[in-house]
Formats: structure tokens, C-alpha cells, sequence
């Protein structure tokens, strides 16, 4: 899993009164689409940084 399910979840709950919403995998992760346009794009790659933001944010105190 390249993203986390947990967000996932919540993404859709909060998406599930919108009208044509569809979810592809792609770019890495999971992509959520609505009225055909990108909208949420979950990833590994954002999840990352986020991790490595806080590690030096730690250091630095």
C-alpha cells in the first residue's frame, strides 16, 4: 500500500454526497476524481516528506 487507508477513508467520506467520483491508482498512489477532473491524490511520496519534515524538525531543538 503506497498511501495510507486511513486517509483514504476519510477522503471518501467526505467526498461520498458529490456525484461522479471515481478513484484510480495512479501516480504512485490513489487518485480521487470528480466530474472527471483530479481532485485528491493520496501517495507514499507526500507521506515521505511529511515523515522527513518532522525528523528535522526534531533535531533542530
Amino acid at each position: 500500500m503506497a498511501y495510507s487507508e486511513i486517509l483514504a477513508d476519510r477522503i471518501r467520506d467526505s467526498l461520498v454526497n458529490q456525484e461522479n467520483v471515481v478513484e484510480k491508482k495512479m501516480m504512485g498512489g490513489l487518485t480521487f476524481m470528480v466530474n472527471d477532473k483530479m481532485c485528491v491524490v493520496l501517495s507514499l511520496d507526500f507521506n515521505e516528506r511529511a515523515k522527513s519534515s518532522k525528523k528535522k524538525k526534531s533535531k533542530g531543538k
